[in-house]
């Protein structure tokens, strides 16, 4: 089958441009008054039959977008048919031979397939997601396991109370659960080095100490109901690029 429009797809479906009905159908009408007509004669309802959208920028206007509308091939098939033209006729077989086409139980399956392959992958995301918490709660070191995800973990849970007093309850939860005390290291490295500003917290944990700082700010995530899978998803990615 020749493509007379361009064929958009969405999660409602299939869909067309309005400009590109309009440039199909060879209306010497100015488009936007073509399509308010159209629109107003047919009842169509924004939202719900079409959804206004920026086009590519085209000539004569003055580097500036485009309105354009976003509508389904049904609703398209109706305006094609008020509009005439010379093209009417051939554009609403033509739509009609997408249809069926969208509709034959080949392609059913096909994206009820597609569809399910998906679900099968968000599963085995999720699966993954929880096996790496797991591992991180248990303390267990990871080839990615750094400062820098400690840092985003906590960032993230300070989300939810603030970036200064995220730090304060890991550093407490941190000294309650391992008896590792990042306060006291900070005072003695004032008074030893004599500076007035503190250093940084993650300069004041061990290497050997990260896993346990980690497990204990992914426990502080996971008891507030804060998601971290964007986290881990991202570091596994980058570490398997």
């Amino acid at each position: 089958m020749n493509e007379l429009i361009k064929i958009h797809t969405n999660e409602n479906g299939q869909a067309v441009s309005a400009r590109d009905l309009h440039n199909a159908l060879g209306m010497q009408k100015d488009f936007s008054d073509w399509f308010k007509y159209q629109a107003n004669k047919l009842g169509l309802i924004e939202g719900l039959d079409f959804t206004p959208i920026l086009g590519s920028k085209t000539e004569g206007s003055g580097g500036h977008n485009k309105i354009d509308y976003i509508m389904s091939i049904d609703t398209a098939k109706h305006i094609a048919m008020m509009s005439g033209g010379e093209n009417a006729h051939k554009i609403r077989e033509y739509f009609i031979q997408v249809e069926k086409a969208w509709n034959s139980p080949e392609m059913v399956m096909a994206r009820g397939l597609q569809m399910a392959n998906k679900q099968i992958d968000g599963f085995k995301e999720k699966v993954t997601y929880l096996e790496t918490e797991n591992k991180l709660l248990a303390g267990e070191t990871l080839q990615w396991t750094d400062r820098k995800i400690l840092e985003a973990i906590v960032k993230k849970y300070g989300g939810k109370i603030g970036y200064a007093e995220a730090w304060r309850e890991f550093k407490k939860e941190l000294l309650y659960k391992h008896g590792i005390n990042l306060n006291s290291r900070i005072t003695n490295y004032m008074n030893t080095s004599g500076k007035k500003t503190a250093p940084k917290t993650l300069s004041m944990i061990h290497d050997d100490e990260l896993p346990d700082c980690i497990s204990t700010a992914v426990a502080l995530c996971n008891r507030n109901n804060i998601n971290i899978s964007a986290i881990i998803n991202k570091t596994e990615r980058e570490e398997n690029q």
